[in-house]
């Protein structure tokens, strides 16, 4: 119940990273806006996008970050991570459904299989198989060349975006706002900045997305450094702006140029 947003720029030289900070909990029912940071530097050039159960992404990132180099190259990190994603969620699914059962791993369960009841091999089959982190984490990795983006999801595989990614329960609102935009990610920083803002925004609709709002800003310089530009309250007010300027509904004079036009019903 989030939304993150990262978005190419400059021709894959920069990228814009976008999230809210809400937290939503199940059992009870709750929400609530926390300064919680959804955008997790993992090395100067390796950031991780975390929508869905935070708990868990957090979990996952503790596993991998001690593997993770600054000089791997980006495709070194996204295994690594995905490696981290399916290892976790095997030891979740021995802590909640194989310990009970009496097994101490899956390859216990696997190798007893046969000696059991079919019914109860099924079942329990059934609950591995349903196993779900209900976590995606959209990675974002530079090399020598450009910015590279893929998303992790159930059950650790990787999804390769073309320009941009979004995920959470505001996936589909931002998603729309970027496609309504015809974002491209040759587009210049400062635009592509108040596209990826504009998404956010947009995205506020949808259930469990938070008001307060996190962007980063990530450029290759000339010299092989990662720029990183965190926006403040001041940018951020300034893009709101932007936002009221240009997504402004007056009806009156909607109504005065359906006049002009000669348009009714």
């Amino acid at each position: 119940m989030t939304v993150c947003i990262a978005a190419l720029a400059e021709n894959e030289k920069s990228v814009v990273l976008a999230s809210d900070k809400m937290i939503s909990k199940q059992m009870p029912p709750i929400e609530y806006e926390h300064d919680v940071e959804k955008i997790v530097k993992m090395t100067d050039n390796f950031y991780v996008l975390i929508a869905g159960t935070v708990n868990n992404a957090i979990d996952i990132i503790n596993k991998a970050k001690p593997q993770i180099r600054e000089n791997q190259n980006p495709n070194e990190k996204f295994e690594k991570m995905k490696k981290a994603y399916a290892d976790y969620r095997d030891e979740k699914i021995v802590d909640e459904i194989l310990r009970s059962q009496g097994f101490h791993s899956l390859q216990d369960f696997q190798s007893r299989q046969q000696s059991l009841n079919q019914n109860v091999a099924n079942q329990i089959q059934g609950l591995i198989g349903k196993a779900n982190l209900q976590t995606i984490m959209t990675l974002v990795a530079f090399d020598n060349e450009k910015c590279h983006l893929k998303v992790l999801i159930h059950p650790g595989s990787l999804v390769n975006p073309i320009e941009y990614a979004t995920t959470g329960s505001g996936e589909l609102h931002a998603t729309q706002s970027l496609i309504g935009a015809k974002y491209k990610k040759s587009d210049d920083l400062d635009a592509a900045t108040y596209l990826v803002f504009e998404a956010k925004k947009r995205a506020e609709v949808a259930p469990g997305v938070g008001l307060l709002t996190e962007m980063i800003v990530l450029s290759k310089q000339d010299d092989g450094t990662i720029k990183e530009r965190r926006l403040t309250e001041e940018d951020l007010g300034k893009l709101a702006e932007v936002y009221e300027s240009v997504n402004a509904r007056d009806t009156e004079k909607i109504k005065a140029v359906l006049v002009e036009k000669e348009f009714h019903l």
